[in-house]
């Protein structure tokens, strides 16, 4: 995630109009990272091949981040604070970068090992609220399962007021005035 002031997000200081290059960093092999404004990081470390597949996967989360400037900084909160505190949101993002970047890199055959990621990577949780051991502290959520079965079963609720979600085609009636 990217540096938080006391109002909010910061403002990043440099607009680069020509071809984005990541940056590279002292992170162990394999890893990278993406902040909110869609400036990536990756290891310098590890293979050719894996800094590929680092860099396929953050450049998904690069191609998601809000680009337009109006209310950027309001779009910019928005996504963050959905992936920090929906565990199905955040499994939605990580299972799309991490099997695109394996189906790129590795072919159709590596489908599978991008959908099963955010679990075993544990980005997010299956059943319950709150860091358990290997979770990062800063995630929350109520778990991937009850929030599909509750988005399954409920509709959509956002900031504890439920929505319905009705899908279907409806008829207007029309009532004429006058004497029989």
């Amino acid at each position: 995630m990217g540096p938080v002031t006391g109002r909010g997000i910061a403002h990043r200081s440099t607009i680069r109009w020509s071809r984005y290059e990541p940056r590279f960093g002292r992170l162990p092999a394999g890893e990278g990272w993406t902040n909110s404004w869609g400036d990536i990081v990756i290891s310098s470390r590890g293979s050719a091949r894996t800094r590929q597949l680092v860099l396929f996967h953050e450049r998904i989360h690069q191609i998601l981040t809000p680009k337009l400037y109006p209310l950027r900084n309001f779009r910019i909160a928005n996504r963050d604070a959905s992936y920090r505190h929906s565990s199905l949101s955040r499994y939605l993002e990580e299972a799309l970068a991490e099997t695109a970047a394996q189906v790129r890199v590795f072919g159709v055959s590596e489908f599978f090992v991008g959908v099963r990621f955010p679990i075993r990577a544990r980005y997010v949780y299956l059943l319950r609220s709150g860091a358990g051991a290997g979770h990062s502290a800063m995630l929350r959520g109520s778990g991937l399962l009850t929030e599909t079965v509750g988005l399954i079963t409920f509709g959509l609720v956002a900031a504890g007021t439920p929505f319905d979600v009705l899908i279907g085609s409806w008829r207007r009636r029309t009532y004429q005035r006058g004497y029989r």
